[in-house]
């Protein structure tokens, strides 16, 4: 895949101030259901992989993901720009609040997701959450 449609084709949201509780995942663009909005785990965030992009092929990246790369990294004055994708500096799942009607399990969207939209995934839906995250879901009454 070129590179430029890779990062078109899953950068969808970033982090912002949440109304459900602290931060939260938004999307930076409109998401149709069925769509992955990170290609990211906890596992994959230590392989991933820096892009080496000129000047046009960072042109040729949506608005919005510009913005994300150039709110997170100052270019030196060289031909080459060196970045991370947006997914791989944060696991956006570690950010996700609950809702007990999510729109995403986590990963897929589940309906169709506006811009500026919170994403959010069901907790209880963790397969086999560890007796810690147990104990905290309680306290939060989930």
């Amino acid at each position: 895949m070129i590179p430029v449609d890779e990062l078109n084709n899953m950068v969808w949201a970033s982090l912002a101030p949440s109304k459900i509780h602290g931060v939260g995942v938004h999307a930076i663009r409109d998401i149709k259901k069925g769509t992955r909005i990170t290609n990211y785990n906890l596992n994959e965030l230590t392989s991933a992989r820096p892009f080496l992009f000129d000047e046009k092929m960072f042109g040729n990246l949506y608005p919005e993901i510009q913005n994300l790369i150039l709110d997170r990294t100052l270019f030196y004055d060289s031909p080459t720009l060196i970045f991370y994708s947006p997914n791989a500096e944060v696991c956006l799942q570690s950010f996700m609040n609950h809702s007990d009607t999510p729109n995403s399990d986590g990963f897929v969207a589940l309906q169709d997701i506006k811009q500026g939209e919170e994403i959010t995934e069901d907790y209880r839906r963790v397969k086999e959450p560890h007796l810690l995250s147990k104990k905290h879901y309680r306290s939060l009454g989930i």
